[in-house]
């Protein structure tokens, strides 16, 4: 079977009946046909966060420093596992934060 003759047999968007076959997914566009528009990300419910060690290692670095850059200096001599964590860490808390709901 050549692509067009499977394509052919499959329903397709628009046509009576037929109702949208994705071919591909893609999270930067709405693709579900159904005239819902969805929010990127979804609404914030709030934030779970699992310490890990290199995340125990990063909060304790950085919270030993008094200033911004006492903070950032400790950053800097982080691993990158630690950092990530850190930086992922922060992203979420700051994202529930923002959206006032709470960090577990």
């Amino acid at each position: 079977l050549s692509p067009e003759s499977i394509a052919s047999e499959l329903p397709a968007a628009g046509k009576e009946g037929g109702e949208y076959v994705p071919y591909e997914f893609t999270p930067l566009t709405n693709c579900l046909q159904n005239g819902v528009e969805v929010e990127v990300g979804g609404p914030v419910l709030g934030a779970v966060v699992n310490v890990t060690a290199d995340l125990s290692v990063a909060v304790e670095a950085v919270a030993k420093g008094k200033t911004l850059r006492e903070k950032a200096e400790a950053l800097q001599f982080l691993t990158d596992g630690q950092k990530n964590a850190y930086a992922g860490f922060s992203s979420v808390v700051g994202a529930a934060k923002e959206a006032g709901k709470p960090v577990v």
